[in-house]
């Protein structure tokens, strides 16, 4: 689903844009794994503390030895990526990766396509709770919404009871459909847990409304599940651009640049960062608004709404707020597609998170590319220098992981090797819920005239 793409007419510096390219559809809408998580045993700890990754370059090149012959800089590269990560966390599972780099499309750096689970809020929220270890964990987990038991605390909190669920508000659903009729694109309040049933294989799932959560088969490792019975054969598909169908009229010469130790080419892309992201977007960080923008808009732009019971959110929506979601309550998620401001907050909405470099900055999404800013939801507001999870790079721009990717990361399930400290040195702050907004541009450099760019 994270892709690498270029947006036509590109954004208005001229940069570079990567992440989940409007050229690759997300297609996680079908529930590619219809998986009660809750069935599953827990992973017992281990003697082994370490992230690591396998991985292979499809049917044919199983242990990559044809690539690293014909892109051994590239593999090279992707190997650097993946150490970046491996060297942050200490959850001790393998994640597996299938490579490519081809031809992808004008425009298009490259995508990932995670393996997508999905499973009940009860069961992946008490993961949440299982799997906390940090200050940040335990402030999330003490504000995440839902119904909780009155038996004994777990790491200080009462855990989830079975039909728990999230509220919302969203829009762009038959039901915004039936309340708005002149424009579904007003959100409104979505707690009333609805069954509805679904085909599926011949058969049906019943689905509940609010009481269903996503997330990456990586992540539900990081909480601990043991899904070796699903018999996952990889947990992403990353393919990259060798720039050969990039138009140059558009693009100029563009190439990648697969060594940052002298820094990167002005008139290239930072690969091994572009591929630190990409491998972050199969680690989790995604938004099921990206699902709910593609998916109730047709290839002619007009709404195609469907039930909000087709829809459920990604572990990751569960910090998105915005001061319209705040106002209905402690807890209610920001859901939606439009242009409003949607925040990173670990209190129930009460306070948004922020980056500190000079200028304090809050932690905001992007919110979605057809029917919102332009920018696919699964990323921090473009242009604002939040982290590694922003949707652009520029020419000559290297990709650093940030504190606030770290938080991110720490409280979505991964262990820090060297834990955030609260307070501490690292660049994070708090704002309250309400803030006025300030753009904050990065430089960009410009090595071509041409005025768009791809996008990751």
């Amino acid at each position: 689903m994270g892709g690498v793409g270029t947006a036509q007419g590109g954004a208005a510096d001229g940069a570079p844009r990567t992440g989940q390219g409007p050229e690759r559809r997300p297609r996680l809408w079908r529930w590619a794994l219809p998986l009660l998580l809750g069935a599953l045993p827990l992973l017992e700890a281990g003697a082994s503390r370490a992230l690591t990754f396998t991985f292979s370059c499809g049917a044919m090149d199983l242990n990559c030895a044809s690539f690293q012959s014909t892109n051994g800089a590239a593999y090279s590269g992707f190997l650097t990526a993946a150490a970046t990560w491996s060297n942050l966390f200490s959850d001790p599972f393998n994640v597996t990766l299938s490579i490519s780099q081809a031809p992808l499309g004008n425009g298009i750096l490259g995508g990932a396509r995670p393996t997508i689970l999905t499973g009940t809020y009860f069961e992946i929220g008490n993961g949440l709770i299982r799997d906390a270890s940090s200050d940040f964990d335990r402030l999330a987990i003490a504000h995440l919404p839902g119904a909780r038991t009155t038996g004994p605390l777990v790491n200080g909190v009462n855990t989830f009871a079975a039909g728990a669920g999230v509220g919302m508000i969203t829009n762009r659903t038959t039901q915004a459909q039936m309340a708005n009729p002149s424009n579904p694109d007003i959100p409104y309040f979505d707690n009333d847990f609805t069954a509805e049933a679904f085909p599926v294989n011949g058969g049906e799932i019943m689905r509940i409304n609010n009481t269903l959560l996503s997330l990456t088969s990586a992540n539900a490792k990081a909480l601990g599940f043991d899904i070796s019975s699903l018999n996952i054969t990889t947990d992403a598909q990353i393919d990259f651009t060798d720039f050969s169908d990039f138009n140059p009229d558009q693009f100029g010469s563009l190439d990648w640049d697969y060594d940052r130790s002298d820094g990167i080419a002005a008139n290239s892309i930072d690969f091994i960062g572009v591929a630190i992201h990409e491998i972050g977007h199969a680690l989790g960080f995604l938004s099921a608004v990206d699902v709910l923008d593609e998916a109730s808009t047709t290839s002619a732009g007009a709404l195609f709404a469907r039930s909000e019971n087709v829809y459920n959110p990604y572990l990751l929506d569960l910090y998105r707020y915005s001061t319209l979601s705040r106002s209905q309550g402690q807890g209610v998620i920001d859901f939606s597609v439009d242009d409003r401001e949607k925040f990173f907050s670990l209190d129930g909405g009460n306070s948004a998170v922020a980056l500190a470099n000079g200028v304090v900055t809050a932690a905001t999404f992007a919110n979605g590319r057809l029917n919102g800013d332009g920018r696919q939801a699964s990323h921090w507001k473009d242009d604002r220098g939040l982290g590694i999870m922003d949707p652009t790079f520029a020419r000559g721009e290297l990709g650093q992981i940030t504190a606030l990717d770290l938080l991110t990361f720490d409280v979505i399930g991964y262990n820090l090797i060297t834990p955030i400290p609260v307070p501490g040195p690292l660049p994070l702050a708090v704002l309250p819920a309400v803030f006025a907004w300030g753009r904050r541009l990065r430089q960009r450099l410009q090595a071509a005239p041409p005025r768009s760019g791809p996008s990751r």
